[in-house]
């Protein structure tokens, strides 16, 4: 999941990279127009690019953000509408799928922008850069992460890599695992090789690394890199464009285009996996030994280069396709009113999580357990009520009644005119004949008619029987169909205490306000949830009290993370409070484990060449290692003092 954004010459922030690095649970705070909303509309921008239009970077309005983010274009929300500068979006994200970056930290900065000296048309990707670090590889600079820079060929609308760094860590493990993929490949190799899942090749000699660094370098310019939205995607060769080389499919032909009749010892690829078999650790190795080693880098580099691009933009693209919006102003059911997802504010509102409530029991049992733990004195539940609008029933009654009273009608007259009364048309004719006077005293001066000798045949009149009570039985359930149909369902809070049913227009705005938040949080895993001043109407105990519901979102079993801007002291008060109780061991029961490296406070400063951010480091013991800017929290004080 991303853990860092980065942002330049977007909105607020000017031309220096501003990194946020986005922890479990982190705070925004600043004045007001300070940027803190920009930093949450960055990922909003990213995400309507990523699950929208992948094309369109001059973005308006955003799907996630409803009316709440309007970007306004490209020109708007480009930093002070300087058009020959270009937006930065970057994002830190630790690629743990992939075996060759285990802990390694990876950053991709993309820069966007107008092409040309005079700057016009639509913004188009520019330039794309990749970091890595690891905290294994000692003594590296900031300089020293970048790995490879790719950028937009003029006229050809293709990118390509400009430069591999070959001094740079990551590089002599791609060179290993490039050599170690073609070995892999090998069909000749032993039973017992085939169960050996050591990297053969980790050992490389230092004149290896040299010589396969002029290799490399006359490789790259047949290299082309497809980007899709904001990230590259894959990588392809100058005469394949689309690439569909990947380690998960490895393959002879996927490698290489060996002449027809090609058998193992001839000098294409399986003379080349023969020698790679051939050669074992111990060194010097011959002259022999570096040729074959530099075949195999030239055959598998490009393997492992598009597979740590696929890596690391899938696992960016999982967390921006994840990314939740709850704007400032969240939804306010008004009364017996449905849920309509026309609505441009649908989901910054929070109407997908009143849905969710309306829809699923469990979320519902979890939001109502924590209400009536949290309000007090009032304890409220919210529950599910169908219902059938008058107005609906009547209108079906109007359209299924007369059919049935004319198809009646026309019974009865068929029945008269047969001689036979509809009661006993209704008869079964394997039952007895019912007794009138079975509850009479005269019952023994009743006798039955004698059979009406007129009468139609009998299988004529059980034909209309039946036919009569197969329309009566479709009227009935297609009644019943069409009203299940219109049964609408409401969410209603229902007052423990009173026994009263009541809409969430009953008992004040905060409430609104609350409960998207708590279904995001509980009903949610594995996402980046952005909430904009989630203290909202809401009294600073309860505000306090979310603190504890963004912890178990965010440390228990969902695993969100959450970007919260705010101005709420007793939000970030109790969140300081569980990191000391943690290191002195004094947690409430059932409240996850909460250290410094799980809160980051971003300070959001403003300044003429544009905001900066500041993260405040926090202590083991719940304070603040640093003192906050001047004159933010400082009010209760003067008002106390002047």
């Amino acid at each position: 999941m991303i853990n860092g954004i980065r942002i330049a010459n977007f909105k607020a922030f000017g031309s220096g990279i501003q990194r946020c690095p986005i922890k479990p649970i982190t705070l925004l705070f600043g004045p007001n127009s300070a940027g803190k909303s920009s930093v949450i509309h960055s990922m909003a921008l990213a995400h309507e690019v990523s699950c929208v239009d992948s094309n369109n970077l001059d973005v308006v309005g955003t799907r996630v953000g409803g009316r709440t983010i309007d970007l306004g274009g490209f020109r708007q929300y480009l930093h002070r509408g300087l058009i020959k500068e270009r937006v930065l979006l970057g994002f830190d994200v630790e690629v743990s799928g992939s075996r060759l970056l285990v802990g390694t930290q990876v950053s991709v900065e993309v820069k966007f922008g107008l092409e040309g000296p005079l700057p016009q048309g639509d913004p188009r990707v520019i330039q794309i850069r990749i970091l890595v670090r690891n905290e294994t590889w000692k003594d590296m600079s900031a300089d020293d992460e970048q790995f490879c820079v790719m950028s937009l060929r003029p006229g050809t609308g293709g990118f390509a890599i400009d430069r591999l760094n070959t001094d740079h860590p990551l590089y002599r493990l791609f060179v290993a695992n490039a050599i170690q993929v073609v070995w892999e490949t090998n069909p000749f190799r032993t039973p017992k090789d085939k169960e050996d899942k050591s990297d053969k090749f980790d050992w490389l000699p230092d004149e290896m690394l040299s010589d396969a660094g002029a290799v490399v370098d006359a490789m790259i310019p047949d290299w082309e890199v497809t980007v899709n939205g904001l990230l590259p995607e894959r990588l392809g060769l100058a005469d394949k464009k689309a690439s569909s080389l990947r380690m998960t499919d490895l393959g002879p032909a996927k490698l290489f285009r060996e002449p027809e009749g090609s058998t193992e010892g001839s000098e294409g690829y399986f003379g080349l996996v023969r020698k790679l078999n051939q050669i074992s650790r111990p060194q010097p190795t011959t002259i022999e030994d570096l040729e074959t080693f530099k075949g195999a880098v030239q055959a598998g580099l490009p393997v492992i280069v598009d597979q740590f691009i696929a890596d690391v933009s899938e696992s960016i693209v999982k967390s921006i396709k994840g990314f939740t919006y709850l704007g400032p102003i969240r939804y306010y059911p008004t009364r017996h009113a449905s849920l309509q997802e026309s609505d441009p504010d649908y989901a910054a509102g929070g109407g997908p999580f009143w849905r969710l409530l309306l829809e699923n029991e469990n979320v519902r049992r979890r939001v109502n357990a924590w209400l009536q733990q949290h309000q007090d004195p009032a304890r409220y539940e919210l529950r599910q009520r169908t219902y059938l609008p008058k107005e609906e029933l009547m209108e079906e009654l109007k359209g299924s009644l007369p059919d049935f009273l004319a198809q009646l009608d026309d019974d009865l007259r068929y029945y008269w005119s047969q001689g036979v009364s509809y009661r006993e048309s209704l008869w079964d004719p394997d039952e007895e004949e019912p007794n009138p006077y079975e509850d009479d005293d005269d019952e023994e001066d009743y006798q039955p008619e004698p059979e009406n000798q007129e009468m139609t045949d009998e299988k004529e009149v059980q034909y209309r029987d039946e036919e009569s009570e197969s329309f009566t039985a479709e009227t009935i359930k297609r009644v019943e169909q069409r009203l299940k149909e219109k049964t609408r369902r409401e969410l209603i809070v229902h007052d423990l205490d009173s026994h009263t049913d009541l809409s969430a227009r009953d008992i004040g705005l905060g409430f609104s306000q609350l409960i998207p938040i708590l279904v995001s949080a509980f009903a949610r895993g594995q996402r980046l949830i952005a909430i904009e001043e989630p203290e909202s109407q809401l009294h600073p105990a309860l505000a306090a009290d979310l603190g504890d519901v963004f912890i178990e979102s965010a440390l228990g079993d969902n695993r969100n993370r959450f970007i919260l801007e705010t101005h709420s002291e007793h939000l970030m008060l109790r969140l300081l409070k569980r990191i000391r109780q943690t290191s002195e061991n004094k947690l409430p029961e059932g409240c996850p484990p909460v250290s410094p490296n799980d809160v980051a406070v971003l300070y959001i400063e403003p300044g003429e060449s544009g905001s900066r951010v500041i993260e405040i480091p926090i202590a083991e013991d719940g304070e603040f290692e640093t003192s906050w800017p001047k004159g933010f929290f400082d009010e209760r004080l003067e008002e106390y003092t002047s």
